[in-house]
């Protein structure tokens, strides 16, 4: 092929992708072969490197010259260069057909578990408006940062953006660490709960292009090609985004893939923000706006179609009317589901109450902020005291079928540990089912910052109370112990018969004894197998509490039994004795085994 002159490369071209195109010129299309290219090569070329970034003030210095930057990000780009070039040779494409896509941006986070699926990042893919495509790689807390930063260079991205919560922020700090010193010309966006605009924010803000502040559903694409467009390494003011008008955003129906369908929790929200001004709480004072409802039912129609039958409401509260058209959308339902709502122990209305009465048994969890049932302490963090508070309580543990879990935070000002541990028992003399036993953080913009000094606090994530004014850095210790054991012994439901025995004139103190025992003896608060916390729980009810061991060994079978475990401990073993099958699982129930557990 006669080469009929050359053209030069566009001057507005990023350095890398320059001598790119400079290796490939040089190198040829197949290995051992120099390309003689001509105009119509050249026009691939274009097509394959064209991208916006850093100008280059005299590009044709680099023509010819061989390819200095061919580390992984660019591999890709040179292999497909080449093999377009072969197909133009061999005219099999006209080079008009030869459309390379541009690089993408990647949007990142690592989530608690697997099993939880990104809103956040679902509702920015939802709203994504940019020229390029987008990526979306979740991990966990269980990835190595050096191994999650090579999966997102896998993508060749154009930039990364993380979303960045208080469980997360030192694995995405020690990530983006390793993207700086593989990529350091790589833009990096960070935004979520963590960030902030001032010198509070985490140390993350200062190493990314740009921190983000605010909920950016519709603002994101414009964002990350104003960071692609701005100069590499300098670092942009954070952007402080205000509320975007939710009749604006999509909700992410088809974000959501049909493995997330399947097997991973999937949330949905109709409202976003609170009435309520709880000093510890992020969203305090935010007001609530709410979605359109006819796009709401839309969402929720589209998903159950799919075969989502398990639903969780990230909204903070159901006590508003347009709330009633969602909660009649599932009772008109006939397949089995299962839905969890938010919900403010406050006076029900009439129409929401009787709504609630109706579903079903195993098709409602209803998650109740209690959070404290002391006056002061509720008057001093900024939350109204209710005085129908144990109503509510009683007609959603009584009066409905649903599986209730209330919230209770230890270490509030003015909080002792005394008057907790009587919260705690009228609480557990209620008959909630799940008693989740906090512990207060002091969050970056709350206004708990200006009520309780950052010295009584973890300086790191999670950024728990390590003492109070009124409670001791011992006692608090005790507590998260406590909570830790409560969720693996009570919550869990695997040992209803044998709680019984445990808890006597004051669940609270009773349980914190075991607790204190569990871990004089255990010496860990996780990875305790099952079984051998079986043989814990006797050993303390026999050798501490006195409890006849026939007893406890009975209320442990029965237990054992009820949830339909197969195995047991030694100790619980009987000569000759057959293992019985396992209970049935009701068909086609989506209700998760652990509350299943409680019937």
């Amino acid at each position: 092929m006669e080469a009929r002159g050359r053209v030069g490369p566009p001057a507005a071209w990023h350095r890398a992708d320059l001598r790119a195109y400079a290796g490939v010129l040089g190198q040829g299309a197949l290995p051992g072969q120099r390309l003689q290219t001509d105009r119509e090569e050249q026009e691939v070329l274009h097509r394959i490197f064209l991208r916006e970034g850093e100008p280059v003030d005299h590009p044709e210095e680099l023509e010819g010259q061989p390819a200095r930057s061919r580390h992984q990000p660019l591999r890709p780009a040179l292999g497909q260069a080449r093999q377009a070039l072969v197909l133009v040779r061999l005219r099999q494409v006209h080079p008009q057909q030869v459309i390379m896509q541009p690089r993408p941006v990647v949007i990142a986070t690592f989530n608690a578990r697997f099993a939880h699926a990104s809103g956040a990042l679902r509702c920015l893919q939802a709203n994504w408006t940019g020229p390029r495509p987008l990526v979306l790689v979740e991990g966990t807390l269980e990835d190595d940062p050096v191994r999650f930063a090579e999966r997102l260079l896998a993508e060749s991205p154009a930039l990364v953006a993380f979303s960045v919560y208080l469980w997360n922020v030192r694995l995405t700090e020690h990530t983006v660490r390793v993207l700086r010193r593989v990529r350091p010309d790589l833009p990096v966006i960070a935004g979520g709960p963590e960030m902030a605009t001032d010198q509070t924010g985490p140390e993350l803000a200062h190493l990314v292009d740009l921190a983000v502040v605010g909920e950016a559903d519709l603002a994101f694409g414009q964002l990350c090609e104003d960071v692609l467009a701005s100069s590499s390494g300098v670092r942009r003011p954070a952007a402080v985004l205000p509320p975007p008008d939710l009749s604006q955003v999509r909700l992410p129906v088809d974000a959501f893939t049909d493995l997330d369908l399947a097997h991973r929790v999937c949330t949905v929200e109709t409202s976003r923000g609170c009435p309520m001004r709880c000093a510890f709480c992020t969203a305090a004072g935010t007001g609530v706006r709410r979605f359109p409802t006819d796009r709401v039912l839309a969402q929720l129609e589209a998903l159950w179609d799919r075969g989502l039958r398990r639903f969780k409401f990230l909204d903070r509260s159901i006590h508003h009317g347009d709330f009633e058209p969602v909660l009649d959308f599932f009772l008109e339902r006939t397949d089995p589901v299962f839905v969890h709502f938010e919900l403010t122990p406050h006076r029900l209305s009439t129409a929401l109450a009787f709504r609630l009465a109706e579903f079903p048994p195993g098709s409602l969890q209803l998650e109740i902020g209690v959070q404290t049932l002391d006056h002061e302490v509720s008057g001093t963090i900024g939350r109204p005291f209710s005085n129908v508070i144990e109503e509510t309580l009683d007609f959603c543990v009584n009066q409905t079928d649903a599986h209730v879990h209330a919230d209770l935070i230890a270490g509030l000002p003015g909080e002792t540990l005394e008057s907790f541990a009587a919260g705690f028992d009228q609480l557990h003399s209620l008959g909630v089912h799940e008693i989740q036993l906090g512990i207060l953080k002091r969050l970056r913009g709350t206004s708990l910052c200006g009520l309780m000094p950052a010295g009584q606090f973890n300086p790191e994530p999670p950024y728990d109370v390590l003492f109070t004014d009124t409670m001791s850095f011992e006692d608090m210790q005790r507590l998260k112990r406590m909570g830790r054991y409560w969720d693996l012994v009570a919550n869990s439901g695997s040992f209803r018969e044998t709680l019984s025995l445990l808890l006597r004139d004051s669940a609270f103190h009773s349980f914190l004894t075991f607790s204190d025992h569990l871990f004089s003896t255990a010496r860990r608060t996780h990875g305790i197998e099952l079984n051998r916390l079986s043989e814990y729980l006797c050993d303390f009810l026999c050798d501490v509490a006195g409890c006849p061991k026939p007893d406890v060994l009975a209320a442990l079978e029965a237990d054992y039994l009820r949830c339909g475990r197969t195995s047991r401990p030694a100790f619980m073993q009987k000569s000759g004795a057959r293992t019985p099958p396992p209970p049935s699982k009701p068909p086609g129930s989506p209700r998760p085994p652990r509350q299943r557990r409680h019937n």
